[in-house]
């Protein structure tokens, strides 16, 4: 399976793509919305996982670019700054699942699995 994931923070970024691909995922990590962008028009996804809020945009905005270039996919929101109804507003903003940091890898695993399954 195929992921992009779009995070800001480099020692988070490098952890979670280290960590992914021991469970046997492909990743491809964007930085920014430019990175995002550019992934998105070299390759295909099956998930996106974002950032919430990253220094050049908003991750439903790029979400929604990303779509644009590479097709319907699961995205699962991430962020380090919740509030009560963040995983509500999450799901009003086209994310599949919202995660909050710091990021359990069974938790992710378990989120990409259920997200991905929806689409089959």
């Amino acid at each position: 399976m195929r992921i992009l994931l779009i995070e800001d923070h480099q020692e988070t970024a490098v952890a979670m793509k280290r960590l992914l691909e021991l469970e046997g995922y492909m990743v491809t990590i964007a930085q920014t919305r430019a990175d995002a962008i550019h992934a998105a028009g070299s390759g295909t996804f099956d998930v996106v996982i974002t950032d919430l809020i990253l220094p050049d945009g908003e991750g439903a905005e790029i979400v929604s670019m990303v779509r644009n270039l590479s097709g319907p996919m699961p995205a699962i929101a991430v962020t380090g700054m919740a509030t009560v109804d963040m995983a509500a507003t999450a799901r009003r903003m086209g994310f599949a699942d919202y995660l909050m940091k710091p990021i359990h890898l069974d938790d992710l695993r378990l989120s990409i699995d259920t997200c991905t399954r929806r689409l089959n």
